[in-house]
């Protein structure tokens, strides 16, 4: 993990000279109800996504920068005979690219690696509350107009995943491997400076 933090700033410190000063905050979030199941198990869950994330201008389509994402699923389970209680949550923080293309730049695409990923698990089968640290990435696609002057608004379809690699329960900590992947919409509001 040091040494992707440590290509990460090489890679900004060796743009950082091409950036223009044109900086773009970015804000997205997505909120999704759902209930699901089968005949043996059936699942409840709610799940919340936001994204903050802060880019300067590296070429006039291309811009660079930092992003700090939260999840929360909350639901129950069945899968084990009786209604339990179920969550997932994660913070993950690290560098994103976004490409902006098409008549007027309304479409764009963007890519992050997070080099930080931190979540909790609540275990249906042994009850117990996981940490979970690794990493993660997210792709996503976004139809976003400008609405006013360097202010845009629109929607996108995100592709997230995680791959965890180790684990802490009840402060033993153990290397294991899980993942946690997720497609989902997002409403996005940027605005550039």
């Amino acid at each position: 993990m040091k040494t992707c933090a440590i290509l990460v700033i090489l890679i900004f410190t060796a743009l950082a000279p091409r950036a223009h000063a044109e900086f773009m905050l970015d804000v997205s979030g997505s909120y999704i109800s759902e209930n699901t199941g089968s005949t043996d198990v059936k699942d409840d869950a709610t799940k919340y996504y936001y994204n903050m994330t802060g880019y300067l201008r590296l070429a006039k389509k291309w811009w660079a920068g930092w992003s700090y994402l939260g999840i929360t699923m909350t639901g129950s389970s069945n899968a084990t005979g009786e209604s339990v209680a179920t969550s997932f949550q994660t913070s993950d923080t690290g560098p994103t690219i976004k490409y902006f293309f098409g008549k007027g730049e309304v479409f764009s695409m963007s890519a992050n690696f997070n080099v930080i990923a931190k979540g909790t698990y609540k275990n249906v089968v042994t009850e117990n509350t996981e940490a979970w640290t690794g990493t993660s990435y997210m792709v996503g696609f976004s139809i976003m107009p400008e609405i006013k002057s360097r202010f845009r608004m629109g929607v996108g379809l995100n592709y997230y995943h995680a791959a965890y690699s180790k684990k802490t329960v009840d402060g033993t900590e153990t290397s294991e491997s899980n993942t946690k992947s997720w497609l989902f919409p997002t409403l996005s509001l940027s605005k550039s400076w």
